[in-house]
């Protein structure tokens, strides 16, 4: 299976919009699309959303990974893209289904060495953040079909490194930001 399955058959299931939309009725809540709310925390109501698969938390305010969506056991796809987030920390190695991760247009530094965990991961989108080394962890991502990491802060020898820990991985670099 490829990441552009999953989306496909995430695009097509219903999106509640809204938190309060959603936890009227949590069996039926599959995906939740909560982008561009101006939201600097989410609230902790995960742990009832049970068939919960993919969550939309792009464009708002979140400085630090919501360890809330840790409790999101069947979750595939994640994206926190352009939120500012700067911290990621070590829960997010407990999304052990996740598949697809967008973490692009951050201000993120340090990935950790959980990350990983996520041994089903086949899309990963950290490009555009401040990175400038990866744990040597990164690559237990064996299943990975394509990682983002445009615009961050690599050196030539840091590139080469991912390489050889992701050898059959697609690496976009693009253009690396200078320290």
């Amino acid at each position: 299976e490829s990441y552009t399955d999953i989306l496909k058959k995430h695009r097509s299931l219903y999106e509640f919009t809204t938190f309060d939309e959603a936890i009227s009725n949590p069996k039926k809540v599959k995906s939740i699309d909560v982008q561009n709310q101006k939201l600097e925390k989410i609230p902790n109501i995960f742990n009832q959303f049970k068939n919960l698969v993919s969550i939309n938390l792009l464009g708002n305010r979140l400085d630090t990974f919501p360890i809330e969506l840790a409790k999101i056991k069947k979750l595939k796809e994640l994206s926190l893209s352009s939120n500012g987030l700067e911290i990621v920390g070590k829960k997010i190695g407990e999304l052990s289904n996740l598949k697809i991760l967008i973490m692009n247009f951050n201000k993120i530094k340090i990935v950790p060495k959980e990350i990983g965990n996520l041994t089903e991961l086949l899309y990963l989108d950290l490009g555009d953040n401040q990175i400038s080394h990866f744990p040597d962890e990164i690559g237990n991502l064996q299943k990975l079909q394509e990682f983002h990491v445009d615009d961050n802060l690599l050196s030539d020898k840091e590139k080469e490194r991912l390489q050889n820990l992701l050898p059959n991985c697609v690496i976009h670099y693009g253009h690396q930001r200078k320290k």
